[in-house]
C-alpha cells in the first residue's frame, strides 16, 4: 500500500494541471517517466488553449492547487521566507481499492514572476528522501506551453519495470484532468 499511497503523492506533484475527459484544445507534446538507481525523472510539455498570465496566476497559488487535484483535500501556508519562499503544507487523501488515508507533504516554493516556479520537497522520513519540480509557463494571449521537470527519490523500493508504467500511466490520465481543469479556469 505505501508505494501506491506514494503514486497518488506524485499525482499531486503535479498540482497544478487535470481534467476528467481530454478537451480537443489540450496537447501533449510529451511525457516521460523513467526510473534510475531509486530515481524518478518526469517530464512533461503540455499545450493548453489559456492565456499564459492567468493560468500563471491560477498555478502558482497554493490555495487553488485542490482545485487540480483530486487527492488534494487541503493547503496551507506554513511560513514565508525572507527571499519570499513560501513552506507550503499539502493534505492529501490517498485511496487504493476501499482502503484510504491521509498524507502530509511539506514543500518549499519559489516564484519567478509570470513563468517560473520551483518547488523543493522538504524529507520528512516517511515518503520522499528528496525531490524537486520545476514548472515553466509560456505562450501567447491565446495559448500557455507548460513544461515540467521533476526528480523524485522516495523513501522506499518500488519493483523498478512495473512502477514507473504504472506511474507513467497514472500521470497522463491526471496530467489530461489538470490541463482540462487548468483550461477552463484560466478561460475568459
Amino acid at each position: 500500500m505505501r508505494a501506491f499511497a506514494w503514486w497518488e503523492m506524485c499525482m499531486a506533484l503535479m498540482a497544478s494541471l487535470v481534467s476528467a475527459t481530454p478537451a480537443a484544445a489540450v496537447t501533449i507534446h510529451s511525457l516521460d517517466v523513467t526510473h534510475d538507481r531509486g530515481r524518478y525523472h518526469i517530464a512533461f510539455d503540455v499545450l493548453i488553449a489559456a492565456d499564459p498570465a492567468k493560468t500563471y496566476e491560477i498555478v502558482s497559488n497554493y490555495r487553488k492547487w485542490p482545485l487540480f487535484f483530486r487527492t488534494l483535500e487541503k493547503t496551507q501556508l506554513v511560513t514565508t521566507f525572507a527571499d519570499g519562499r513560501q513552506r507550503i503544507r499539502l493534505t492529501f487523501r490517498s485511496c487504493v481499492w476501499f482502503i484510504c488515508r491521509k498524507i502530509l507533504q511539506v514543500k518549499d516554493v519559489t516564484r519567478r514572476q509570470g513563468s517560473d516556479i520551483f518547488t523543493r520537497i522538504v524529507p520528512d522520513g516517511r515518503y520522499f528522501e528528496s525531490g524537486w519540480e520545476h514548472w515553466h509557463l509560456a505562450g501567447d494571449e491565446q495559448d500557455t506551453r507548460v513544461q515540467y521537470r521533476a526528480e523524485l527519490v522516495p523513501e522506499f523500493n518500488s519493483v523498478p519495470l512495473i512502477g514507473p508504467w504504472l506511474l507513467k500511466n497514472k500521470l497522463r490520465r491526471s496530467l489530461l484532468w489538470a490541463a482540462e481543469k487548468a483550461e477552463a479556469l484560466a478561460a475568459p
